[in-house]
């Protein structure tokens, strides 16, 4: 119920009742948002709870786009705009006001990847990565190796949940990634209420099997 209040920033439609005398502790929406927006730290809390249940199970390794990239606007030296579009056409960021995805594209970068090179080894920093061009193997004991392909995301739930890769990612063919840094992310989430509240909601969505 916490994490529902807290994604669609409204009352829950059902009242509750204390069963005896109780002692609560009441803090408002704007007051909560104030809070998020002075302590990045309770933000990267809420997703570390988050991403220890049934949202975390949700995401796969390998997480499509929502709709293909446009073939149209080549990889390397996006613009801005171009950025942004990425951003929306994967999960994360489908509910972003055209304003917020400028700033989401702020923190991405481009990078080239190379052929058999290492995107990332397992125990490392986990970030965000969108496959703009290429195709990028995701390896992990036990488990039979997933590959990334052109707009598809990888790093959500090690990024969101505060952990270190799980996987190592080789570059089957050489291209291009759009990366999000994890502390980049969460300082733009305690700017930006409204963004963050949408990816709380996209995140509870996937663990409530209703994405």
């Amino acid at each position: 119920m916490f994490s529902e209040r807290l994604s669609k920033a409204r009352p829950s439609p059902k009242p509750s009742r204390p069963l005896e005398p109780s002692i609560t502790l009441a803090l408002g929406t704007d007051d909560f948002n104030g809070l998020l927006s002075e302590n990045v730290q309770l933000a990267h809390g809420l997703f570390r709870m988050l991403m220890t249940g049934p949202a975390a199970a949700a995401w796969p390794p390998v997480v499509a786009p929502r709709s293909p990239l446009d073939s149209r606007v080549a990889a390397g030296n996006l613009r801005p705009i171009e950025t942004g579009d990425r951003a929306r056409a994967g999960t994360l960021f489908v509910h972003a006001t055209a304003e917020d995805l400028q700033a989401v594209a702020a923190i991405a970068q481009e990078e080239p990847i190379a052929s058999g090179a290492d995107l990332f080894k397992e125990g490392q920093r986990a970030a965000i990565y969108t496959v703009l061009k290429g195709r990028v193997q995701i390896a992990r004991n036990g488990k039979a190796p997933a590959v990334a392909a052109p707009g598809d995301t990888i790093g959500i739930v090690e990024t969101l949940g505060d952990r270190l890769t799980e996987e190592s990612a080789t570059v089957l063919e050489a291209g291009s990634v759009l990366r999000i840094n994890r502390e980049a992310l969460f300082e733009l989430l305690s700017d930006r209420i409204e963004l963050l509240h949408g990816l709380l909601g996209t995140v509870q969505a996937s663990g409530a099997g209703v994405m």
